[in-house]
């Protein structure tokens, strides 16, 4: 047996495989681009035929202004709420806090809930300035319902950014991304929102576009949202971390005191105390406007809460609704005396 090598049993390793031409490259990203622009014109389309149906918040929001313009030709006092699912489920349809203001000799009250199901301030802020500030309805009090760590800035990632930009649209970007997001990353997603809306609906869209491709997706969602609302601690509350500003609440609050609207601003129930951020009270003082403290109220007993801890039981949102009808006009009266004794002339 030789010990050479013949050239026969040599084997010359090859070489990189090249990925193909410039043009076959220039190719295959420009029809990676196009993908995505048809997708994204395709998924816009659906949004803008679709949108409402796909984030029921939308809807609700194309209703405001009509809401608004009704309550205003109103006599008496006309007051407009603003506030999350909390607000929502505790005044319910106004007809406790009307029943218990009337039994207190305020019958006069005209009441709309201009709320939104897990909004944030800024959405409240566009909604207020939307349909009374900038349509010039005339406005008696609004109503701000803070529930736990719902009163500061929203920070980033900016969470339900969905119609907000949509609706609002690139006129109304200077006084949102001033006032609402102090954080430059909140602020390009923004942007980006406002002219792209599959980018603004993709958290509506990411459940609608993995179901038919993942086993149980819809389920394993629904309990991912059990278990976080079940471990929510209130704990996270209005105490909120130092770095929280409060802007957009000072801002909200300074456009209607300009309009002589009384801003009332309710600390609202859960089943777990928590602590008022000091700032927060301070920012409230300074705007000239009150507090209505309703962490704890006589008769709202932690099984008047559902599971979540958060959101009030049917009995426990008409406990809520008659205490805020005796409190609420009371509130509004004194306050109305205040200002009245204001604008006397000094002897």
């Amino acid at each position: 047996m030789s010990s050479s090598t013949s050239s026969s049993d040599i084997r010359v390793a090859a070489g990189p495989a090249t990925s193909g031409s410039p043009t076959q490259i220039g190719r295959s990203h420009l029809l990676s681009v196009l993908v995505v622009i048809v997708v994204q014109v395709v998924l816009s389309l659906y949004l803008s035929r679709w949108g409402g149906k796909l984030n029921y918040d939308r809807k609700r929001v194309a209703q405001f202004p009509e809401k608004a313009r009704i309550l205003s030709a109103q006599s008496g006092v006309r007051a407009a709420f603003v506030g999350n699912s909390l607000a929502i489920g505790g005044y319910g349809d106004f007809s406790g806090f009307l029943q218990a203001a009337s039994a207190g000799g305020h019958s006069d009250y005209h009441c709309e809930m201009m709320g939104l199901y897990g909004s944030t301030l800024a959405e409240w802020f566009y909604v207020f300035k939307h349909s009374y500030i900038d349509a010039n309805r005339p406005l008696d009090v609004l109503v701000i319902n803070l529930s736990p760590g719902s009163e500061a800035d929203p920070g980033y990632p900016y969470p339900r950014i969905g119609w907000l930009p949509q609706e609002g649209g690139l006129g109304n970007v200077p006084e949102i991304v001033t006032w609402a997001m102090p954080r430059f990353e909140a602020r390009g997603d923004y942007l980006a929102a406002t002219v792209m809306p599959p980018f603004a609906y993709r958290e509506e869209l990411r459940p609608k576009c993995q179901w038919p491709f993942m086993s149980h997706y819809l389920e394993g969602w629904g309990r991912m949202n059990d278990v976080l609302k079940a471990t929510a601690k209130a704990e996270s509350s209005l105490a909120a971390a130092p770095a929280s500003t409060h802007k957009m609440i000072a801002r909200m609050m300074q456009l209607a005191r300009e309009r002589g609207i009384i801003v009332v601003v309710v600390a609202m129930p859960v089943r777990d105390f928590y602590e008022l951020n000091t700032d927060l009270l301070q920012c409230i003082k300074d705007a000239g406007a009150d507090l209505i403290d309703a962490r704890r109220i006589d008769g709202l007993t932690p099984d008047k809460f559902t599971a979540d801890h958060w959101h009030m039981t049917r009995q426990g949102a008409e406990v809520f609704a008659r205490f805020m009808g005796k409190q609420l006009p009371v509130v509004v009266a004194e306050r109305r005396i205040a200002r009245m004794a204001e604008s006397r002339p000094a002897w």
